[in-house]
């Protein structure tokens, strides 16, 4: 069995590509911030965690063990206007998980 890991894959997108991979008999991992009302937490293995603290993404994606497929999905939403936003802000927007690996 393959095992996908869907970033934000608790709303919206990530609900649908979660759905679509279980479909497809993947082992799904989700990471997101929360789980509530989440239908398919008996079939996923759901875990919580904000994204927005990067010093700590290495040794989760190090428990976690074979990913084959990875889709990073999670979106931060920071307003404030882009000149006027600090260097780390975007820093979390535009890396991924994936430079962990």
């Amino acid at each position: 069995m393959k095992t996908v890991l869907i970033t934000g894959g608790n709303k919206g997108i990530g609900l649908a590509l979660t759905k679509a991979f279980l479909e497809l008999d993947y082992k799904v991992i989700a990471i997101a911030r929360d789980f509530k009302d989440f239908a398919y937490a008996d079939k996923v293995e759901c875990i919580e965690y904000d994204l927005t603290h990067a010093e700590g993404i290495p040794a989760l994606i190090d428990s976690l063990g074979q990913i084959d497929t990875l889709l990073n999905n999670a979106g931060v939403c920071i307003r404030s206007l882009m000149m006027l936003t600090h260097k780390k802000k975007w820093t979390v927007c535009s890396n991924s998980i994936s430079k962990h690996r």
